[in-house]
Parts: C-alpha cells; sequence; structure tokens
C-alpha cells in the first residue's frame, strides 16, 4: 500500500525564459510512502492546468532520482497518479477553507 502526505504547499508565481509569459499556480512537497520506504516528491500545476506535474523525486536518503524545477513544461513531464493527485487536491481545499493558502 502506498500513501502520499503533503509537507508543505504554496501558492508560486513561474516566469519563462523562453516565451516571457508568466504564470501562478501551486506547488507542492510531499513523501509517498510505500512498502520498500519512502521517497520525496515535488509537484506543480498552474491555474491553467488540470493535473499535476512532477518536478522532482528523492530517494529515501534525499539524493535525486530527476529534477525538472518547478513548473518546466519545455522537458519530458509525469503527471501525478489520480488517487494522489486527489489527495494533493483536498490538501489544499482544506487549507484555502482554513484561510492558511494564498
Amino acid at each position: 500500500m502506498k500513501t502520499l502526505t503533503v509537507k508543505t504547499a504554496e501558492r508560486r508565481t513561474h516566469s519563462s525564459v523562453l516565451s516571457g509569459t508568466t504564470r501562478e499556480g501551486w506547488f507542492v512537497s510531499a513523501i509517498v510512502t510505500h512498502s520498500a520506504g519512502t521517497n520525496g516528491v515535488q509537484l506543480s500545476r498552474f491555474d491553467d492546468e488540470s493535473v499535476w506535474t512532477v518536478d522532482a523525486l528523492f530517494t529515501a536518503t534525499g539524493l535525486p532520482t530527476f529534477v525538472n524545477g518547478f513548473g518546466a513544461r519545455a522537458l519530458v513531464t509525469q503527471t501525478l497518479a489520480p488517487d494522489f493527485a486527489a489527495i494533493v487536491d483536498e490538501y489544499i481545499a482544506d487549507a484555502a477553507v482554513a484561510g492558511m493558502a494564498s
């Protein structure tokens, strides 16, 4: 069984050097726990997107598996599994209700 625990969630702005555009969205840092241990994951989703993009994955010791950087969309991207995306969406919705989200 795998679980996802959100560590931090914050609003961020990303300015593209290539296109000159600025986009607003969410940055999330989380921990995935599974039978083999734990992994860190960093995610982003811009306001005009419907899926979470995996920006970075880390081993249990903190070494990166890959790192695209916040908001990188010009590279090959991976999306977060729907069941984990639902957890992140619920966390952000709860934070907004509590007045913690900006």
